[in-house]
């Protein structure tokens, strides 16, 4: 995991970077950016919980705790200006999360989801001043991930990794800053969704993680 914050925050420094060092053109409709972000928990923990409370009213699972923790991710991409409309263009990005962990009486289990999204965005600013604008958008697109589960029970195997795919989204709503003639800093709330992953292994009850949640984003255009 601290691997890839790093690599994470790697791309929020590269867009800064690339930002400082790009010539002003200011002919060009094509704006770069980069970003972080970082989504709470939801409801992704709710179908684990849902499976453990329905082991337990059959008799066949003692009390468990569900800690679901957050999901961190960064993207890159560009966006085309299209005079007195909208911009709209495209991102690649990447989440690690969310964590599920399970503990009882007899084992820990972890439940790691990351994966991959492509969006198509569109934004929209409305200048409130000469530095600060108010800023909208959309997302829609695909995610391509993973989730891989790991347990302590001695002498059971690992469960396989599953890999699955679905349609993500996302509305934004935030400010934007110009910190300078290139660069502007943005930041703000999302409220999104992504694709859910369903697990089964034999004849152990199947669960599925199912993400739609808030987050926090904060990043550079330029």
């Amino acid at each position: 995991m601290k691997a890839i914050k790093v690599m994470v925050l790697g791309v929020f420094i590269f867009g800064i970077v690339v930002s400082v060092g790009k010539p002003v053109n200011a002919q060009t409709n094509l704006k770069y950016f980069a970003g972080l972000d970082l989504f709470l928990p939801g409801n992704a923990g709710d179908g684990m919980k849902a499976t453990i409370q329905a082991a337990i009213d059959a008799g066949a699972q003692g009390t468990a705790t569900i800690t679901t923790k957050a999901g961190i991710g960064g993207r890159i991409g560009a966006l085309y200006s299209i005079e007195n409309l909208a911009d709209v263009g495209l991102s690649l990005g990447y989440i690690a999360g969310p964590t599920i962990e399970v503990s009882d009486e007899v084992d820990n289990m972890d439940v790691n989801t990351s994966f991959f999204r492509v969006l198509a965005e569109a934004q929209k600013k409305i200048k409130m001043n000469d530095k600060w604008d108010f800023l909208g958008g959309l997302g829609l697109g695909m995610g391509f991930g993973k989730q891989e589960i790991s347990w302590t029970v001695a002498g059971f195997p690992q469960p396989p990794t599953t890999s699955y795919s679905g349609i993500t989204w996302e509305l934004t709503a935030g400010l934007g800053y110009k910190a300078s003639d290139k660069v502007n800093v943005d930041f703000g709330l999302r409220y999104a969704g992504f694709p859910g992953v369903k697990y089964k292994t034999g004849e152990d009850p199947s669960f599925k993680v199912e993400w739609s949640t808030i987050g926090l984003f904060t990043g550079v255009s330029f």
